[in-house]
């Protein structure tokens, strides 16, 4: 036999090699399932997405790895771990919601915090600023573990002095 030929038998016999039964992934990543279970979710498909989606942001690392199921069955999956310069899967989840997020510039405002301050409807405060032709803006800004989101905010100066002249008997 050549050398050539042993050598890719070598390599299939090493492809084909099953993992050993209920093998861990490498220290330091995590599973789906863990992930899983970090994020609070109900599905795995759902973490599997929201892992991709920080692992296209540069937030965590992926590598391929084998396993095995408890039935037995050999399977392929991604497993994760945080990408420098976090060094904890929390320090990851606040660099996802950060990344990507813009500061909303001193006194602008969204309708609902409007809205509290005056003791009125979203709606209502949302309705004057339109029949008034307020400007608005809409910021990336971070809602919790769902990641990023545009959100509508208006000056809130000029709100309020609107509502003040309204006021006025």
């Amino acid at each position: 036999m050549s050398h050539k030929f042993k050598r890719a038998i070598r390599g299939l016999a090493e492809l084909l090699k099953a993992p050993t039964r209920n093998a861990a992934p490498p220290a330091g990543w995590f599973t789906i399932t863990d992930l899983q279970r970090l994020f609070n979710m109900r599905w795995r498909h759902n973490a599997s997405t929201r892992a991709a989606s920080m692992h296209a942001r540069g937030v965590l690392e992926r590598m391929p790895w084998r396993g095995v199921s408890p039935e037995g069955q050999p399977f392929r999956a991604f497993v994760y771990r945080p990408a420098k310069p976090y060094r904890t899967l929390d320090q990851a989840i606040e660099g996802f919601n950060v990344t990507g997020a813009e500061k909303v510039p001193k006194g602008w405002a969204r309708p609902v915090d409007i809205a509290d301050r005056l003791n009125l409807s979203a709606v209502a405060v949302r309705e004057m600023a339109r029949r008034h032709k307020i400007p608005s803006r809409y910021f990336r800004t971070i809602r919790g573990l769902s990641g990023l989101h545009q959100n509508l905010y208006f000056r809130e100066a000029d709100l309020l002095a609107l509502h003040k002249r309204r006021r006025k008997p």
